[in-house]
């Protein structure tokens, strides 16, 4: 089965206050850590990006097995992104996953893929029902007609696509542990202080 992923890099972060996808992480982008890590386990690579980003800037840190994927949407939602990845995606089953997971777990992700063979989808959840709609690996068809439909009602959240799929398999995170003890795979970097932590926890793996 080939494996896709989706990295959604679009737009500017608030909480950032600049454009997420290219700070620097040990000296290269977040995008760039992402995009490493993502190809340990994926056939093809999608970075999706919003209507105003510049290709040009995105193709300067991608290499040349990353396709790019710009909406046009007047819409400013990840599952735009998410809509506009899996349009240029050949692979019957994607992952989505954001632009700032340095960490991302290959033998997790492996597991979501063997998951959602005979399902529409492999979501984790975490005990108090927290999902991880942008950790999660899909049926490319099913979630392309479950996003067209609901951006088409005008719900723009990826649970109103998740809602619209049939058979959703949901992963216990605890389960995911024996794969990565720390689960570490969900760490994502919203603020200055979210970086300073994975900076921490890079050095410390380096030592």
């Amino acid at each position: 089965m080939s494996k896709a992923t989706i990295v959604l890099a679009g737009g500017m972060s608030q909480r950032f206050g600049e454009s997420k996808p290219f700070f620097r992480l040990f000296g290269e982008t977040l995008l760039s850590h992402t995009i490493t890590q993502v190809q340990k386990f994926s056939d093809e690579t999608v970075v999706a990006i919003g209507r105003d980003d510049s290709i040009q800037k995105y193709r300067r840190y991608l290499n040349d097995r990353v396709k790019i994927a710009k909406d046009d949407s007047k819409y400013r939602s990840p599952l735009v992104g998410i809509l506009t990845g899996l349009r240029l995606v050949r692979s019957a089953h994607a992952m989505i996953v954001a632009c700032d997971l340095p960490f991302l777990n290959q033998r997790i992700a492996l597991n979501l893929y063997d998951t959602v063979t005979n399902c529409d989808a492999a979501v984790p959840r975490w005990p108090n029902g927290y999902i991880e709609p942008l950790h999660s690996v899909y049926n490319v068809a099913k979630a392309k007609l479950a996003s067209e439909i609901a951006l088409q009602n005008g719900e723009l959240r990826v649970s109103n696509m998740i809602d619209r799929l049939g058979d959703v398999r949901y992963v216990d995170v605890e389960e995911l542990r024996r794969f990565d003890r720390d689960l570490l795979t969900f760490f994502n970097i919203n603020t200055k202080e979210d970086l300073k932590k994975a900076e921490e926890m890079l050095r410390v793996c380096q030592v």
